[in-house]
């Protein structure tokens, strides 16, 4: 087996139901994690009843959509937001998946929220 130079490649990832049109990101940064606040907007390639996106070491305290109810599963293991929308989503239908979430950087992991050198006495640094 050839080993992998890069943890990620294009083949990793599947193709989605979704395109993603536009992210609204607001953070509330603290020294040791981050809340944010996302309003996804996606628009869907053929009717859809659940969505499933990455998600890398998060608390996930509100998930809504703006079409129709929907519950959700975080695997932390698969690092996945599996959504389950009450009622299905046409094709071609724009909507908006909103989160709070809290996210806590890590030093070695640079994926998701990490912590940069900081200057000793300053405050941390946190590079997404």
């Amino acid at each position: 087996m050839k080993q992998r130079e890069f943890k990620y490649y294009p083949e990793d990832f599947k193709d989605m139901n979704v395109i993603v049109k536009h992210m609204d990101l607001f953070f509330d940064v603290y020294d040791t994690y981050t809340k944010v606040k996302s309003d996804l907007k996606l628009i869907t390639k053929k009717t859809i009843k659940k969505l499933e996106l990455n998600a890398e070491s998060l608390e996930v305290h509100k998930l809504k959509c703006n079409l129709t109810e929907c519950n959700f599963e975080y695997d932390l293991n698969l690092n996945k937001i599996f959504i389950y929308f009450k009622k299905e989503i046409p094709a071609n239908t724009e909507f908006i998946i909103s989160t709070e979430t809290v996210c806590k950087p890590t030093k070695n992991i640079l994926e998701g929220l990490y912590y940069d050198e900081t200057p000793e006495g300053c405050p941390p640094t946190q590079i997404t």
